[in-house]
């Protein structure tokens, strides 16, 4: 017994996620900047940013990060619960490693995030 018709096989076909075809420009600089900056350190894997092209500058974000570091700490102020749950969170990140405090003199300019 067929449970499914001519028209949704020929569906199925044509959306596998395994499609057979060339790989196209952007997708080879892509799988270089892969093969090329992927490293382990043991434990985890670091891999490259995708650049589409390497000329790409980022602008700077700090008006809109200062916007949205306000926003949030209006709401910590107005929401007690919201503030204490945002304090055990990062209390958690710090103690997990995953945080830390910033310094003025730290990062890098340019294409670093």
């Amino acid at each position: 017994m067929q449970l499914y018709g001519p028209s949704l096989r020929l569906m199925l076909q044509c959306t596998s996620p395994i499609v057979p075809g060339r790989v196209t420009t952007d997708e080879r600089v892509a799988l270089d900047i892969l093969q090329s900056t992927t490293r382990s350190d043991g434990e985890r894997y670091e891999i490259g940013l995708q650049w589409k092209s390497a000329g790409v500058e980022l602008p700077c974000n700090r008006a809109s990060a200062m916007k949205r570091f306000f926003a949030n700490e209006r709401r910590l102020v107005k929401d007690i619960y919201v503030a204490r749950k945002y304090a055990e969170t990062m209390q958690h990140y710090i103690r997990d490693g995953h945080k830390r405090i910033a310094q003025d003199d730290l990062g890098t300019k340019g294409r670093t995030w």
